[in-house]
């Protein structure tokens, strides 16, 4: 997994919020198009604002950003279309039970980094 101080960062942000905190963030980042919205370490465009997004939605798609990652990349990786991980990302389906170790093994997640995707998986429908 490409580690960058953007991936660090955002781990550390999301495993200090409470589920208020986390909410305040994302609307903030939806509703002002003044605050700068985290970007990686990479040549891609900035994370865009994730209005529709599940908090578990906006894990993966930071997940996929930091790695220089199309949805069509993640998708193969999860073994789904490009549209069943959109869906998922936006909680028009629940998240498959076999992806959360797909994703371990293919990002190569630390136990800190499961142990917040595990907290995001469970604050329910899109903020």
């Amino acid at each position: 997994m490409a580690t960058n101080k953007y991936w660090n960062s955002l781990f550390q942000q999301f495993n200090h919020m409470s589920d208020q905190d986390f909410a305040h963030f994302v609307n903030e980042a939806d509703n002002h198009s003044d605050i700068p919205f985290p970007i990686a370490d990479t040549d891609i465009d900035p994370i865009p604002a994730p209005s529709l997004l599940t908090p578990f939605g906006y894990f993966l798609r930071s997940l996929r950003f930091a790695n220089a990652e199309l949805l069509l990349d993640m998708s193969n990786k999860l073994q789904c279309s490009p549209s069943t991980l959109s869906a998922v990302e936006t909680g028009r389906k629940p998240i498959p039970p076999d992806w959360v170790a797909k994703i371990i093994a293919h990002y190569s997640l630390t136990q800190e980094q499961i142990e917040i995707m595990d907290k995001l998986k469970t604050k329910g429908a899109a903020l």
